[in-house]
């Protein structure tokens, strides 16, 4: 972990080729522009391809990397949701099971984004037992349309595609 005021990143050597997995989370815009030499040394310590996760509407932070040297490889986004005003499922036509082994998150992934090289499974690693729930979506015959995963602590759940 990479830690200053108003910033966090976290650097995935297992998995150097994916910005994805290799990332900048941010509180302070300023933090962010302080600290980019300092990231990219420290991510470059194990030749990590990396990312700025900027926040909708800060144009600026997203300016900044650019100009320091960063290029935008990719657009997605983090999401969050209260569960308790979360709208009652649709039935759209998913047959769902649980009970998955993780190991489905990362081919699926892999073709997803279309990289199908294996990188994602270094990335999302084998978390450890009890401590992670997986699902897939079985579509029109199709094995495995989509999964999920879901992390559950202290009462807060992170799901994860």
């Amino acid at each position: 972990m990479f830690e200053r005021p108003g910033l966090r990143a976290a650097r995935a050597p297992h998995c150097p080729e994916r910005s994805v997995a290799n990332g900048v989370v941010y509180e302070d815009r300023d933090a962010v522009r302080r600290a980019l030499p300092e990231l990219r040394d420290w991510f470059a310590e194990h030749g990590c391809a990396w990312v700025v996760w900027v926040q909708p509407g800060h144009e600026d932070v997203a300016r900044a990397c650019e100009e320091f040297g960063n290029v935008l490889d990719a657009a997605p986004e983090a999401m969050g949701l209260d569960l308790g005003a979360m709208p009652d499922p649709v039935n759209d036509g998913l047959d769902w099971a649980g009970g998955q082994d993780a190991a489905i998150l990362g081919p699926v992934n892999d073709v997803a984004y279309g990289y199908n090289d294996g990188s994602m499974i270094r990335a999302i690693g084998q978390p450890p037992p009890g401590t992670f729930e997986t699902y897939s979506a079985h579509h029109e015959g199709l094995d495995d349309a989509a999964v999920l995963g879901l992390y559950e602590r202290g009462g807060n759940a992170q799901v994860v595609w």
